[in-house]
């Protein structure tokens, strides 16, 4: 379930509890607030009473997140920080001189990459030639960042970072922390965003009240200029107007490749294959897949030439159809669902296919999905004081920091033992307790709510069978969970906000992220993009005792690195397998047709696969991208000459943000929500005490 601000709700007892399971985490944070401000704004306050919290506490240096990298040799463990970086590096493993220089050398060069990365993403709503760069006679000027985009993380760790293994192997699990992606895959323009977030001496944030209070400050915006808000309301498609012109013909090359599986050879001759690749089957009778995903089907090369003639003929968006049957008209539509749900899901076959190659962004059909994630949602029994819950910070694993994609040498040769005991005795000055064995507390407790929410499958275009349960995840380490090994995110919300316990006493929220396991999805072979099938619950040959299986290996991981929280768990959701976006390799980065304007008139693109993955700065610039492409602010003349845009225009004419020099990015005291009222306190006591009371009353039964 999901509240009026769109956040999932757990359900202990009678109570309902907001539960985050995004990563609202927020870096660069006077960057964040400046692109907020206009969009928040109202008549009494300039981020219309939006406030921020410091995550960490100031003894411990404001640490937001531990990197636990596991490796043969043992653990390396990373406290994340406001402040100097490289010192973090130095207490995680002993450097020598030469090694803190090289270092130091690698952290300057990511800053001087990402110094024009706004440049970059800038140009992705600059068309390739404007009436400016013709008068000059010269294109947009090129980004060092977009370069190291379509680059590999690996080949400059291999070169820059030399001197000291285990400082590379840190460095890798710092840049692509957010995915299970090894190095020898990672786009280094990946790598280098999440590097000078981590060196921003501000240090990690967080919405006060949650991000509900972003939600339910934006509605109030929405709806003060006339405007509607929707909640929990499925989308069943993308409306469009009758194409201009006729369907784009289909060459005997493509019908035959649709109808025979034919493949045309360099000389123009075919050969066929006695399976229908329109199905994509090898043998659906014995395929544990009985509901895969749409895919693109291949479709013939195209000129420029013919290509910009198609795209002349593509229909406009009108608005979106609900479920409900509801038709919402527009003369925009701005989706930030992703790439793929939205071409793949919700533009109509009908509409795409008679476009041809103009149907789709150009390049996506090169591209890798990224694995689905699950996510475990736990309520627990406690305060995030009495829990020691890290003081709001975020606990990942990252397995594949020194692995390279090929499976050969890893990029890690020897690890200091040493290490791991230095880096978890600077832990346990922050209050973090991380163990890596069993403890006395034993295992998780039983819950009182375990329930499944899976993501809804649309009805597929095309249908292909899924790869074999042996074969493994491009640029992923496991495909199986696997306690202490695994990629694995566990964030408790109700630590990070400081009004938390002032609205629900006595309980903690924690989410556990991880990768979908080959239970839950298959890659689907052959399938361009690479895509994953999710699999209905009843073609795991163990039914839905895989959900469970699933459950406990995580509780019980979780408790082998929090063993604080054994006994504590009072209720348990599982959710997913949820779409995770497009993998963050450099093919993803280099094709041209990933940006917010779409191939349809009238449709805009936003969120994670434009910018980067699972980072909430980078949705707030996704959306900014692409509402200056909606209003026009997209030439080499707004921005490189005039620096002219959207946000710059509403600080000229909104008095309340030109007037505005507070700093709001600071901890609101939880003192100033306090109530004197005795009688409202122990009403807030009582609630709490029952929800607790419901839940063990429910394990009993």
């Amino acid at each position: 379930l999901t509240d009026a601000a769109g956040l999932h709700t757990l359900t202990v007892g009678a109570s309902s509890y907001p539960v985050d399971a995004c990563d609202s985490k927020a870096c660069r944070i006077q960057s964040l607030q400046r692109m907020l401000k206009p969009s928040l704004a109202n008549d009494l306050d300039a981020m219309g009473g939006v406030r921020f919290a410091k995550l960490g506490r100031e003894d411990s240096g404001f640490v937001y997140e531990v990197l636990d990298i596991p490796q043969p040799q043992g653990n390396v463990t990373l406290c994340l920080r406001a402040g100097n970086l490289l010192e973090d590096i130095s207490s995680s493993t002993t450097l020598a001189s030469d090694a803190v220089t090289e270092t130091q050398s690698y952290l300057n060069a990511c800053q001087t990459i990402h110094a024009d990365a706004s440049q970059y993403y800038i140009s992705k709503i600059i068309p390739p030639k404007t009436w400016w760069g013709m008068l000059l006679n010269q294109p947009p000027p090129k980004s060092t960042y977009g370069e190291a985009s379509i680059r590999l993380a690996a080949d400059f760790l291999r070169r820059a970072v030399t001197k000291n293994n285990t400082a590379r192997t840190i460095v890798s699990a710092i840049g692509n922390r957010n995915e299970n992606l090894a190095p020898g895959r990672c786009s280094m323009g990946v790598h280098v965003t999440s590097m000078c977030q981590t060196l921003d001496s501000d240090g990690g944030y967080y919405p006060v009240g949650g991000v509900r209070s972003l939600g339910h400050a934006w509605t109030a915006v929405i709806e003060s200029f006339g405007g509607r808000v929707f909640h929990t309301v499925p989308l069943q498609e993308l409306v469009f107007a009758e194409r201009k012109g006729k369907p784009v013909p289909i060459s005997d090359a493509k019908e035959a490749a649709v109808n025979e599986d034919a493949t045309v050879n360099e000389d123009g001759t075919k050969s066929t294959k006695k399976k229908s690749l329109r199905n994509n089957q090898k043998d659906t009778s014995t395929s544990p897949t009985t509901n895969p995903e749409a895919t693109i089907t291949p479709l013939p090369p195209v000129t420029k030439k013919e290509l910009a003639a198609q795209l002349a003929l593509n229909p406009p968006c009108l608005g979106v159809k609900l479920q409900t049957g509801v038709l919402l008209q527009s003369k925009t539509v701005l989706s930030t669902l992703g790439v793929l749900p939205t071409f793949l899901h919700l533009v109509p076959e009908s509409v795409r296919r008679p476009c041809g190659m103009a149907g789709i962004p150009l390049g996506l059909p090169a591209l890798s999905e990224r694995r689905p994630l699950m996510q475990l949602l736990l309520t627990l029994k406690g305060t995030s004081g009495n829990l020691e819950l890290m003081d709001g910070a975020d606990y990942t694993r990252v397995p594949n920091a020194g692995v390279d994609d090929e499976g050969t040498t890893s990029i890690v040769e020897t690890i200091p033992t040493e290490s791991t005991t230095a880096s978890l005795a600077v832990a346990a000055t922050h209050s973090q307790k991380l163990r890596r064995s069993k403890t006395d507390n034993g295992s998780t407790s039983s819950s009182t709510a375990t329930t499944t929410a899976t993501e809804p499958t649309p009805a597929p275009t095309s249908t292909s069978t899924p790869a074999s349960a042996n074969s493994t995840d491009t640029g992923t380490y496991r495909n199986k969970f696997e306690g202490g090994k695994s990629w694995m995110k566990v964030s408790f919300p109700s630590a990070k906000d400081p009004t938390w316990h002032q609205r629900f006493p006595k309980l903690s929220t924690c989410v556990i992220t991880i990768e979908a396991d080959d239970d839950f999805v298959r890659p689907i072979e052959g399938s361009k993009p690479q895509m994953y099938a999710i699999l209905p619950k009843t073609a795991s040959a163990s039914g839905n005792g895989d959900v469970q299986r699933l459950i406990d290996r995580v509780c019980n991981d979780v408790v082998e690195v929090f063993p604080q929280l054994g006994g504590k768990i009072l209720s348990q959701e599982l959710r997913g397998p949820i779409r995770a976006g497009l993998s963050q390799t450099p093919e993803r980065f280099a094709a041209p047709g990933i940006k917010p304007r779409s191939p349809y008139p009238n449709l805009f693109i936003a969120g994670s696969d434009i910018t980067v993955n699972d980072s909430f700065s980078g949705k707030i610039t996704s959306g900014l991208l692409a509402v200056n492409d909606m209003l026009g602010y997209n030439t080499v003349l707004d921005h490189f000459v005039l620096e002219k845009d959207i946000i710059r225009d509403l600080e000229r004419f909104m008095s309340v943000l030109s007037s505005s020099n507070e700093d709001v990015a600071v901890p609101m005291m939880v003192q100033s929500l306090q109530k004197d009222d005795k009688e409202k306190g122990d009403v807030k006591e009582k609630v709490g005490n029952d929800a607790i009371a419901s839940a063990e009353s429910s394990k009993e039964k």
